[in-house]
C-alpha cells in the first residue's frame, strides 16, 4: 500500500513512499493545495476553477483542470493500473476530493489532535496530545500561495487554531510545573500577536513562577499600553486579576495540580468522514414518505401491496422511491430494484431481470415468459422467507407488456407474502396497458401518489442545497420567476441552481431559461467541446452504458474519452452505477444530447455500435436491432430487417406483443427500403410476425392488412408453403369480431377456401388453423356465407384438434366454436365449450386462452342472470389476461358495472361510468369508440324511457351502415313522433345478425314491431324470442340491457291479440325483476326503481 504524506505547513511538499515528488507547475501545485485545504471534502470544479484562475478562467478551464488532476493522480498513485479508478484524488460530483487517512496531511493531523485533546482525562497525556499537535507545524501555511484569497482565509483560520492550541497547552503545562520551558515559546507567540490577552496572562504566571516578578509586571504593563493605544480598551478581567495577584503575592499563583478537565477554545467544525458521499435528500415530500411508510406497515398482515408514484419528468418520483428504499432498508427490509429501459434496444421484461439479479439470483437473458415468471416468483418467495421485501419498479410508463404481465402474475402468485411494490411512472405518458394494470391491481393498491411541484419553501431549499452560497442574496424576483417557470419541478429547479453555481447570480437575475432542456444545454455548453462529443456518443448507446463499448464506438483517444466522462460526472450529468459503467443522471439529459445530435452523425455512431456489439460472443438481438434500425440506409436495410424480425420473435416468446409489433413493423419497413428488396420468404416471415404480434396486441386493424399482404406476396411467389403460413398467421385469442362491418374478409375468404380444397392432405394442425381463420373471416356476416357452413367449419376444427393433441390449436378451435355459440345458435353448447377451453388452457399454461375462457364463462353466467358468478368470472378474466387482452377486459368489467347500475335503476351513476369509458376509448384510439359511445347512450335513453334525443344520430349511422341496428333507429324515431319516417326505415330492415348482440337487438325489434302494429313481424318475432323468456335482453353480451325479454313478449302477445299470454308474460317479467333485485343487493347495488331490468314496458 502506497504511503502518501502531504505537508501544508511550510512549502507544499508531497512524499510517496518516503520520496519527495516533484509537482509540475504552480497551477498543478495550487490544485492539490486547494483540495488539501478542504480537509477531504468535495470541492466543486467551478470553485476550483474560480480560485485557481482568480475569477478569470480561460475558455477551456475545465479541460485545463482535468490535465492538472491527471498529473496529480500519476504523481500520487504511480503504480495505479491504467483506467483503474483513482483512490486518492477522486472524482465526486460536483468536483474532486482527496481521500487520505487523517495522518497523511499535516494540517488534517493537527486538527484531529486538537479535537481529541479535550477527551483525554490525564493532564500529562493531554499535554502530550497538544504538544504533538503543535509539532505538526513546521512553518507558515502554504507561503507560496500567500496572496491567494482561498489560501489566505484558510491560513488565518489555521493560525488561529495554532494560537489557541498553544495557549491550551501552556495552561495544562503550567499545571504540570513546566513553566520554565514555556517562557520562550510564549514570548515568540506574543511577538507575532502581542494583543492575545490569554497568552499574556499565561506568560506572566510562568515568569512569576520562575522568579521573574518584575518581568511579569512589565509584560502586563506593556499589554495594558498596547490595548489602550491600538484598541482604546482596558485589559480584560483575567489580566487585571493576575496583575493584582502578582502584586499581592497571592497563593493562587503557586504551582498546583491541574484539574482533570480543562476548558478550551471552541474547536473547529468537525469535518465529515472522509469517505462520505452525497446522498439525495427529500425536500417537500414528507407526507408522501409517511404514506409509503403506512403502506409498508400493512404488508405483514395483508400481504402484497402496491404504491404508485406518478410525476412528470423530473418530478422527483425516482428520488422519492430511492429515499423510501433507504428508509425501509435501515429497518431490515430486503430491497430489489428494476428499471424499465427508457430507450429502445433492451430485451422485454428487463426490469424483472434486474430485480432478480439485485436479489442475488441468477437471471440470464430471458428466453420465454413462463421461465422468467417462475424465476421471479421463486426469487421473491426466497427473499420473503425471513422478512419483508420492497420491489422498486421505475419508469413504468416505459414498461413493455411482458413487464406488466409479470407484475400482475406476481400479485397473483405471492399475494400472501410481505411484499411492497413501488411503481414509479410519468403520469402524462402512461399508456392503456399501464392504466389497465392499475385497474387490475386495484384490490392490492395501497396508495396512489401524484407528485406536484415543490412549494416556494421547497424551491428555496433545493436552490440552497445546490449552490455554495445558498439563497443568501438571491433576488426574490428570481425565485418568483423560477417558481412560475418551473412549477416547482425538482429537476428544473436543481439544474437551474447548478447553473447559478456555474455562471453566478448575475446570470440568474438576467434570465430564467424557458425549460429544463434549455438549462441543460447551457450547462452542457460549459463542458469542453470534446466532452460534449463524448456525451453525444454515449447518448447513442442509451441511458446506461459500458465504458469499454463507448471507447470502441467513439474511436478517439482513450484519455480524451475518459476525461470527457469525468467532466460529465463532476458536472452531475453522469453517475457511476458500477465499475466500468456510466449512467445519465436523468433521461432528459440523455434525450437532450441525443436530440441535439445531427441525424447523420447519430446514424454513423449507431452503425459503429452495431459493429462492436455484433462482435460480442453472445450479442443481444434487441440491441442489435435497435442500432441497425437507427443506422439503416438502403444498402443496410435488409440486414436491419432481419435483425428486427429476430427481435420481434424474441419479444413474442416473452409475451411482449406490443413491442414485437413495433419491431416487426420496422422489419417490414426496412424490407421495403432495402435496395433490391428481400426474398419473398423473408418478407412473408416478417409479415406473419407482424400479423401475430398485432393480433396478440388486440390490434386487428393492423393484423388484418399485414396478413392480406403476406397472402398476396406468397401468392405472387407461387409458394404454397408460404401461402399456408400467411393464411394461418392470425393466432391469438379472439373475443370480438375481427372481420368487422365493411371489411375485406372476402379477399381472405377465397384463398382460405381454395387452400382447404387444394390441400386435403395438409397436416391436421394446419387444417385446424385454416378452418379457424375461415370461421372468423365469415362469422360477422354468416348469413351471406351460410350459417350452417360456418358452423360446420367450427365443428370440424374442434373434432380434428381434439384428436391431434396440439393444445394451442385446440384452444383456437374451441375459441371459434364457442364464439359462434354467443348468438342464438349453439347456445346449449356454450358453457360446456367454455369450460373445456378453460381446462385445456390451464393444463398447458396458455394464459391468453385461460383469460378468454373466464370471459366466456362470465358471459354464460350473465346470460342466466347469475350476476355474482358473472362478476367473479370477469375479475378472473382480468387477473389472468395477457398484456394484449388486459385493457379490453378491464373495460369489460367496467362496462358491466355500468350495466348493473342500469339494472339497479341508478341511471345517473351508469351514465357517468358509461361516458367516462367512452372518453377513455376515444383517447386510447379505439376504432369503434364512436359506435360504443352511441350504444351506451342508447342503453341510458332506453332505461329512462325516451330515446327521441338519439333519432338524428341514429339516422346518420343508418345512412352509412343500412344494416346497423335498424330496430333501435325505428324506436328512436317513434319516440320522437316521426312515425312515417319510422315506417319507411322499418321497411328497409335486414335480418338481425346472429351474434352476441342478437338477443338485445331482437328485444328492440319486438318493441318496434309491436309499436308499428306489424302483426306478421310480431308473430314471427314472438316465436323466435319465446325460448329466451326469463332473461334480461342484452345482458348476455355483458355490455347492454334492454329490459326483460318477457316484457317484449307481452307486447308481442298484445299486438297479436293474445291478452292472456300478455298478462302471463308480464307476471313472469316481474318475477325476473325480483330475482335481479335480490342479486343486485348481493352485489352491493340497491335498486332505485321498482323495475331493475331497465326501460318501460311500453
Amino acid at each position: 500500500m502506497t504511503d502518501i504524506r502531504i505537508s501544508l505547513f511550510g512549502p507544499l511538499t508531497v512524499r510517496v513512499d518516503g520520496d519527495v515528488v516533484e509537482l509540475r507547475g504552480p497551477q498543478t501545485r495550487a490544485v492539490l493545495a486547494r483540495l488539501a485545504l478542504a480537509g477531504g471534502q468535495v470541492v466543486s470544479t467551478d470553485r476550483i476553477i474560480d480560485d485557481i484562475w482568480a475569477g478569470e478562467p480561460p475558455p477551456k478551464a475545465l479541460g485545463g483542470l482535468q490535465v492538472h488532476v491527471s498529473h496529480l493522480r500519476r504523481a500520487l498513485e504511480p503504480g495505479r493500473v491504467r483506467r483503474a479508478p483513482a483512490t486518492v484524488l477522486v472524482s465526486s460530483p460536483p468536483g474532486y476530493a482527496l481521500r487520505l487517512p487523517t495522518d497523511a496531511v499535516d494540517a488534517w493531523r493537527f486538527e484531529a489532535l486538537l479535537r481529541t485533546a479535550p477527551d483525554v482525562a490525564d493532564a500529562a497525556a493531554r499535554a502530550d496530545v497538544l504538544r504533538d499537535a503543535l509539532d505538526c507545524w513546521t512553518g507558515p501555511v502554504l507561503p507560496e500561495f500567500g496572496d491567494e484569497d482561498w489560501a489566505v482565509a484558510e491560513s488565518v483560520r489555521l493560525a488561529g487554531l495554532r494560537g489557541a492550541a498553544l495557549e491550551q497547552y501552556a495552561d495544562v503545562a503550567l499545571g504540570l510545573g513546566r513553566h520554565g520551558a514555556l517562557i520562550p515559546e510564549l514570548e515568540r507567540h506574543l511577538e507575532a500577536d502581542p494583543l492575545r490577552e490569554e497568552a499574556v496572562r499565561l506568560l506572566s504566571i510562568a515568569l512569576y513562577r520562575a522568579g521573574r516578578q518584575s518581568d511579569a509586571l512589565a509584560r502586563l504593563r506593556d499589554a495594558r499600553r498596547r490595548l489602550a493605544d491600538e484598541l482604546g480598551i482596558e485589559p480584560g478581567p483575567a489580566l487585571r486579576t493576575v496583575e493584582a495577584d502578582i502584586l499581592a503575592h497571592s497563593d493562587v499563583l503557586l504551582h498546583r495540580a491541574p484539574v482533570e478537565r480543562h476548558a478550551e477554545p471552541s474547536p473547529p467544525e468537525a469535518l465529515p468522514p472522509r469517505d462520505s458521499r452525497h446522498h439525495a435528500t427529500m425536500i417537500g415530500r414528507v407526507d408522501e414518505l409517511a404514506r409509503i411508510d403506512g403502506a409498508a406497515a400493512t404488508v405483514a398482515v395483508d400481504g402484497l401491496r402496491t404504491v404508485w408514484i406518478g410525476a412528470e419528468a423530473g418530478g422527483g418520483k425516482t428520488t422519492l422511491a430511492g429515499v423510501a428504499a433507504q428508509r425501509l432498508s435501515l429497518r431490515g427490509w430486503a430491497v430489489a430494484r428494476g428499471r424499465c429501459p427508457e430507450v429502445d434496444g433492451a430485451p422485454p421484461a428487463w426490469a424483472w431481470v434486474e430485480v432478480v439479479r439485485s436479489l442475488g439470483g441468477d437471471a440470464p437473458a430471458p428466453r420465454t415468459a413462463f421461465e422468467l415468471a417462475v424465476v421471479v416468483r421463486d426469487a421473491v418467495r426466497a427473499a420473503t422467507a425471513d422478512g419483508p421485501l420492497l420491489v422498486v419498479l421505475d419508469d413504468l410508463h416505459r414498461a413493455d407488456g411482458a413487464t406488466l404481465q409479470l407484475l400482475r402474475s406476481l400479485a397473483h402468485d405471492v399475494t400472501d407474502r410481505p411484499v411492497l411494490v413501488l411503481g414509479a411512472h410519468r403520469g402524462t405518458e402512461s399508456g392503456p396497458d399501464l392504466l389497465a394494470t392499475w385497474a387490475a391491481l386495484a384490490p392490492v393498491t395501497a396508495e396512489r401518489l401524484e407528485l406536484g411541484g415543490l412549494s416556494r419553501a421547497g424551491v428555496v431549499a433545493l436552490v440552497a442545497e445546490h449552490t455554495p452560497e445558498g439563497t443568501a442574496g438571491l433576488d426574490p424576483d428570481v425565485v418568483d420567476r423560477l417558481i412560475e417557470r418551473t412549477d416547482g419541478n425538482p429537476l428544473f429547479v436543481a439544474e437551474f441552481a447548478r447553473l447559478i453555481a456555474s455562471e453566478g447570480r448575475a446570470a440568474a437575475a438576467a434570465e430564467v431559461p424557458a425549460g429544463v432542456r434549455d438549462v441543460l444545454r447551457r450547462r452542457l455548453s460549459r463542458l469542453p467541446g470534446s466532452a460534449r462529443t463524448v456525451l453525444q456518443q454515449a447518448a447513442v448507446l442509451g441511458r446506461e452504458l459500458d465504458v469499454d463499448l463507448l471507447l470502441q464506438v467513439a474511436r478517439r483517444d482513450e484519455d480524451e474519452v475518459l476525461d470527457g466522462l469525468e467532466a460529465a460526472v463532476l458536472a452531475g450529468l453522469l453517475g457511476e452505477p458500477g465499475p466500468g459503467r456510466v449512467r445519465f443522471t436523468h433521461a432528459l439529459v440523455r434525450d437532450t444530447l441525443y436530440d441535439d445530435t445531427p441525424a447523420l452523425r447519430r446514424a454513423r455512431w449507431h452503425a459503429a455500435a452495431l459493429t462492436e456489439l455484433r462482435a460480442l460472443p453472445s450479442p443481444d438481438v434487441a440491441a442489435l436491432a435497435h442500432h441497425a434500425l437507427a443506422a439503416a440506409t438502403p444498402a443496410t436495410a435488409a440486414e436491419a430487417a432481419g435483425l428486427a424480425a429476430a427481435a420481434a420473435r424474441q419479444a413474442l416468446e416473452l409475451n411482449a406483443p406490443a413491442e414485437a409489433m413495433g419491431l416487426a413493423s420496422s422489419a417490414v419497413r426496412m424490407a421495403d427500403l432495402a435496395a433490391g428488396g428481400v426474398p419473398a420468404g423473408e418478407l412473408v416471415g416478417m409479415l406473419v410476425a407482424l400479423t401475430r404480434a398485432a393480433a396478440q396486441s388486440g390490434a386487428a386493424d393492423r393484423a388484418r392488412p399485414a396478413r392480406a399482404r403476406a397472402v398476396a406476396v406468397a401468392t405472387a411467389a407461387g409458394d404454397d408453403e408460404l401461402l399456408l403460413a400467411a393464411l394461418t398467421a392470425y393466432r391469438a385469442p379472439i373475443s370480438w369480431t375481427v372481420s368487422g362491418i365493411g371489411s375485406d374478409a372476402a379477399s381472405i375468404e377465397q384463398p382460405l377456401r381454395h387452400a382447404l380444397a387444394a390441400h386435403p392432405d395438409v397436416d391436421p394442425v394446419t387444417r385446424v388453423w385454416l378452418l379457424v381463420a375461415l370461421v372468423f373471416e365469415t362469422e360477422n356476416d354468416a348469413a351471406a356465407y351460410g350459417m350452417d357452413e360456418v358452423l360446420a367449419w367450427s365443428r370440424e376444427a374442434v373434432i380434428i384438434a381434439r384428436r391431434h393433441g396440439d393444445p394451442v390449436a385446440l384452444c383456437a378451435a374451441l375459441n371459434a366454436r364457442v364464439y359462434l355459440s354467443l348468438g342464438p345458435d349453439l347456445a346449449d353448447e356454450r358453457e360446456g365449450l367454455a369450460a373445456e377451453l378453460l381446462s385445456v388452457a390451464q393444463q398447458h399454461g396458455l394464459l391468453g386462452y385461460e383469460a378468454l375462457a373466464h370471459w366466456l364463462l362470465f358471459l354464460c353466467a350473465s346470460a342466466r342472470t347469475d350476476l355474482t358468478e358473472a362478476i367473479r368470472q370477469a375479475d378472473l378474466a382480468v387477473e389472468r389476461s395477457t398484456s394484449g387482452q388486459l385493457a379490453a377486459l378491464v373495460q369489460v368489467v367496467e362496462v358491466y358495472r355500468a350495466v348493473l347500475a342500469v339494472l339497479a335503476g341508478r341511471v345517473d351513476d351508469a351514465a357517468a361510468e358509461y361516458r367516462r369509458l367512452a372518453r377513455q376509448m376515444a383517447e386510447t384510439g379505439m376504432s369503434s369508440a364512436a359506435e360504443a359511445a352511441l350504444v351506451f347512450e342508447l342503453v341510458l335513453a332506453f332505461a329512462r324511457g325516451d330515446t327521441s334525443g338519439l333519432a338524428d344520430v341514429m339516422v346518420g349511422l343508418h345512412d352509412v351502415h343500412p344494416d346497423a341496428m335498424n330496430e333501435a333507429l325505428v324506436l328512436c324515431l317513434l319516440d320522437a313522433g316521426r312515425v312515417e319516417e319510422a315506417r319507411a326505415r322499418w321497411s328497409t330492415r335486414t335480418p338481425v345478425r346472429r351474434n352476441y348482440y342478437w338477443l338485445a337487438r331482437m328485444a328492440l325489434h319486438a318493441r318496434a314491431a309491436a309499436r308499428l302494429g306489424d302483426v306478421e313481424a310480431c308473430a314471427t318475432t314472438y316465436g323466435e324470442l319465446l325460448p329466451w323468456a326469463g332473461r334480461v335482453a342484452g345482458i348476455d353480451s355483458g355490455s347492454v340491457a334492454f329490459g326483460v325479454v318477457d316484457d317484449a313478449l307481452a307486447l308481442l302477445a298484445e299486438a297479436t291479440s293474445r291478452p292472456d299470454d300478455a298478462a302471463r308474460h308480464r307476471r313472469d317479467a316481474r318475477s325476473v325483476d325480483a330475482a335481479v333485485t335480490a342479486q343486485l343487493a348481493t352485489a352491493g347495488l340497491t335498486p332505485r326503481s321498482p323495475s331493475p331490468s331497465g326501460g318501460s314496458p311500453a
